[in-house]
This record gives structure tokens, C-alpha cells and sequence, in this order.
């Protein structure tokens, strides 16, 4: 996680000479954060899990996450297409012939 943190600490200060504050996008940068935060935890955790797995299975864990997207947003009720679904089906596949198998 100290590695995590400098690694997003150093991006950034390389990037904030391109940060101008405008009071019309403070709810884009309050969501630019929010995202920030949750990319930093997922990258902390999943260094800390590392030392518990394999990075087989945590490739696998971080792929599959990917692939979720789908079911999550079926399950708020939006509408998904066949070809969404039948590519989340072969990607799931696939991620677990190249990681499991």
C-alpha cells in the first residue's frame, strides 16, 4: 500500500498543472475524486492480497470484475442487450482458460 500510495501520489502532482478549478465542474471533480479513491482502494487491495493468493487468482478476481458490470447494471433495472451478455459470457471464458486453466 506505501508503494500504491506514492505511485498515485506522483500522478498527481505530474498532473496538477493541469488542474484549473472551475466552480461550473465542482461536481465533475468531486466525482473525479470519488474515483480516485475508490481506483487507490482497489490497487491497495489487491497489493495486500497478494501476499495471501497467488496473482493468478488475483488477476482472475480483478478481471472478473470487469465482467460483472452486466449483472449489476441488470440489476438496476436497465435494459441489456444479447451481445453484451454473450461477450461477458465468452470474456468470463476466456479469463478463466488463461488464469485457471
Amino acid at each position: 500500500p506505501i508503494l500504491t500510495t506514492a505511485r498515485f501520489a506522483i500522478a498527481a502532482l505530474a498532473l496538477s498543472p493541469f488542474f484549473v478549478w472551475k466552480k461550473e465542474d465542482q461536481h465533475l471533480i468531486r466525482q473525479g475524486i470519488e474515483l480516485g479513491i475508490l481506483a487507490f482502494a482497489g490497487f491497495a487491495l489487491q497489493t495486500t492480497a497478494l501476499q495471501t493468493t497467488t496473482a493468478t487468482r488475483s488477476a482472475f478476481i480483478l478481471y472478473l470484475n470487469v465482467k460483472l458490470v452486466p449483472i449489476i447494471l441488470a440489476s438496476r433495472g436497465e435494459m441489456i442487450d444479447i451481445f453484451t451478455w454473450i461477450n461477458a459470457l465468452l470474456a468470463v471464458i476466456g479469463t478463466a482458460l488463461l488464469c485457471l486453466g
